[in-house]
């Protein structure tokens, strides 16, 4: 049985910030005290406004302080 306090373990280390792979890009941000991690995508440098804000799925996305998502 695993102990809840057992750190979670990982085939591979996610290096921290953006990684573009084959099939699109990895992102993986740590923060110690976030409660919601958030992409935002903008369509030009310019714009003041993202055109897609993805959300980090909590339960799926976050491995103890990393989130991630692809």
């Amino acid at each position: 049985m695993l102990s809840s306090t057992r750190p979670v373990q990982f085939l591979h280390t996610f290096p921290y910030g953006s990684t573009v792979e084959e099939d699109g890009v990895q992102f993986a941000v740590f923060s110690r005290n976030a409660t919601a991690v958030r992409l935002l995508l903008y369509d030009d440098v310019a714009d003041r406004e993202p055109s897609t804000v993805i959300e980090c799925d909590p339960v799926h996305g976050r491995h103890g302080d990393l989130w991630t998502l692809f």
